[in-house]
């Protein structure tokens, strides 16, 4: 990873959940260069994400990781499949 910045993300993201916006405002760069990062450190491994838009939160993937993987499957589970067992029952 060379980025410095992708780095402070990083070490920001070990200590909380960030948005997009806070992480912009924190680090002094601009929102598109904070998805640019992001996505780059998702499709790594290394953060996750969380929440629906305009409230989704990154997080680090370290330690926790496995208590990350279960809260990101309940909330799929609880917003999207509920979603969907409701649009099928539509039909």
């Amino acid at each position: 990873m060379k980025s410095n910045s992708k780095e402070k993300i990083l070490k920001l993201l070990q200590k909380k959940d960030f948005s997009v916006e806070e992480l912009s405002r924190k680090l002094t760069l601009s929102k598109q260069i904070i998805h640019r990062h992001l996505n780059d450190l998702i499709g790594k491994g290394l953060i996750g994400k969380k929440g629906k838009a305009p409230r989704v939160k990154y997080f680090y993937l370290g330690e926790n990781f496995e208590s990350r993987i279960k809260e990101s499957r309940e909330f799929f589970e609880e917003k999207f499949l509920k979603k969907f067992k409701t649009l099928k029952n539509d039909f």
